[in-house]
């Protein structure tokens, strides 16, 4: 599989059109700019296991790109937890086993 492309933006710059059956259609070819964006991560609602530590889930996020897992009794005070890389199929889930002394717990992604 080809590495996935950068972040930010690229030219596209287009030239004839080649194949069977394309002198049947007028071709106007434009030039073009392609955005490469992240992924957002979503944190999906945690899981209470039965030794009251919390799984984390996670939907989205960009295939080799590292990111950083924290949490927060009070949204202030953030505790990096883990940092992982998604592979294709997303974020490996991660099981927080330091929620069990909080009665309150907060949790983000961000790139380090």
């Amino acid at each position: 599989m080809d590495a996935p492309p950068a972040l930010g933006t690229c030219p596209i710059t287009v030239g004839s059109a080649v194949g069977s059956g394309v002198d049947n259609y007028f071709i106007t070819h434009v030039n073009g700019t392609l955005t490469v964006v992240l992924t957002p991560v979503k944190i999906n609602p945690p899981v209470v296991l039965l030794d009251r530590t919390l799984q984390l889930t996670f939907t989205g996020g960009n295939a080799t790109l590292s990111y950083e897992v924290q949490g927060s009794p009070d949204l202030f005070n953030r505790t990096t937890l883990t940092n992982e890389t998604a592979t294709l199929s997303g974020l490996p889930a991660y099981i927080d086993t330091g929620a069990t002394n909080n009665v309150m717990r907060f949790y983000r992604t961000v790139k380090p």
